[in-house]
């Protein structure tokens, strides 16, 4: 590792420059240059920042300055670095020059990574709190939560699992912005520094997009132990190599060769509704998902794919924002989107099970709520495997197997479409990707 810190105090402002960057002199690509602007109060910036610059350094491919110069971000100070890493707690408002240098910078395509205090700074500047997607004032209480992972495919979320246990004093976030790409929030409801519940988990990681650039904001990140945690480290380097472009977005909705070696095909193309037929103002396409919305259905009505399928093992991907929904096969079409047949369940205190829609039979296996309740991330995406050869049925969800089931009837169907259902009742929505089938033969 190759490090050089120097210190300098300037109209009573520290300015820190951190130059950190490992394995520089290995052949490969040029490290991400990272500008870590620092500083203000309740924080040791001084100490804390260049530790963590070293940290995130130590990881390779990325080289990190750090600065405490507020004052000096101009299109000049900006113009050789690759991500702008804003690590600080501060109520210095910063001057309209650097405002529209920074602003210019990641909206023509650089990235921008703001943590923890970021998000209570520069309440004065609409367009800071606009790029970050949201803002906050104060602290939840101190303390060890679990975290739920929300989108665990996400270039972004590499090595971080589905859930941990964070020890932090994270910010709580007054408001966002309700279409940013929430990654991480905390599985339970925190209090705040009154002891007060909020009433609903809490947002710590997302992604969005700025003009052309990559935004990451993560509320994590209080204290010298939250910082040191390896798990955070691994957080923050994901980040900026998404930020910056050298980590890609995650492909969906394609086959990985292996796939197409052992024969499986898509239904769903990421682009359009080609092979599904149903009431198009209820489906849409949105960023390579298949969305589904209703409100005030007066009976459940579905999607269904075109072709039909009788021994199979099907691989998809759903998130449930509210509502109830589930993917029926082997079953049978009728007229107005109705769909009878057998459902491999994706709702709250549904997940994995398997129902019988519109055949009178209901409830045909249930899922272990316990167990279930390990491995489901409510509120976000969920990986379900659907496997029918002859009359056994199993349904995977998150890699545990919550239904294994012998249809003893011999009259029912044995081949049938797939289709997706939205429930009727209150509004819900209901996103899936990454719908793939495999027919199997004897």
């Amino acid at each position: 590792m190759q490090r050089i810190l120097t210190s300098a105090v300037r109209a009573g402002v520290t300015a820190i420059t951190v130059l950190a960057c490992a394995g520089c002199s290995q052949p490969g690509p040029a490290p991400i240059r990272v500008l870590m602007i620092t500083g203000g109060e309740g924080h040791d910036y001084e100490t804390l920042s260049p530790r963590l610059a070293e940290r995130l350094a130590g990881r390779g491919d990325v080289a990190v300055e750090v600065t405490g110069d507020l004052a000096g971000l101009d299109d000049a100070r900006l113009a050789s670095h690759d991500v702008l890493f804003f690590n600080v707690c501060t109520q210095e408002e910063l001057g309209d020059a650097a405002r529209r240098a920074i602003t210019e910078h990641v909206r023509s395509g650089r990235g921008l990574v703001a943590m923890h205090g970021s998000l209570a700074s520069f309440r004065a500047w609409p367009e800071w709190i606009d790029m970050l997607g949201g803002a906050a004032s104060v602290h939840a209480e101190p303390g060890t939560c679990p975290v739920t992972v929300l989108d665990p495919a996400h270039a972004a979320m590499l090595g971080m699992g589905r859930r941990f246990t964070v020890t932090d004093q994270t910010y709580l976030i007054d408001r966002h912005d309700p279409n940013l790409d929430l990654l991480i929030r905390t599985t339970d409801n925190l209090k705040d520094s009154r002891g007060q519940s909020r009433g609903q988990p809490e947002p710590l990681v997302w992604t969005r997009r700025c003009g052309d650039g990559r935004v990451f904001v993560v509320a994590l990140g209080h204290d010298k132990q939250a910082q040191c945690d390896e798990r955070f480290i691994s957080l923050m380097h994901n980040g900026i190599r998404w930020a910056s472009g050298r980590l890609r977005d995650t492909e969906h909705n394609v086959l990985t060769k292996s796939e197409r070696q052992v024969g499986f095909e898509l239904l769903f193309n990421g682009r359009d509704l080609a092979g599904w037929t149903g009431d198009v103002r209820n489906w849409s396409v949105e960023n390579g998902q298949l969305v589904g919305r209703a409100k005030d259905l007066s009976h459940n009505v579905f999607l269904t794919h075109q072709k039909q399928f009788g021994d199979f093992l099907m691989r998809f991907s759903v998130k449930v924002i509210s509502g109830n929904s589930g993917v029926q096969y082997r079953s049978e079409q009728f007229p107005d989107c109705v769909v009878k047949g057998y459902q491999a369940d994706a709702a709250d205190e549904w997940w994995g099970c398997l129902y019988d829609e519109g055949t009178g039979r209901g409830l045909l296996a249930e899922a272990c709520k316990e167990k279930v309740a390990q491995v489901v991330s409510f509120g976000g995406w969920n990986d379900m495997t659907v496997k029918a050869v002859g009359p056994k049925m199993t349904i995977t969800l998150n890699g545990l197997t919550t239904v294994e089931y012998v249809e003893a009837d011999n009259t029912r169907p044995t081949r049938g479409v797939i289709a997706l259902q939205l429930h009727r009742g209150p509004p819900m929505e209901v996103r899936y990707r990454d719908i793939r089938i495999r027919p199997l033969t004897d």
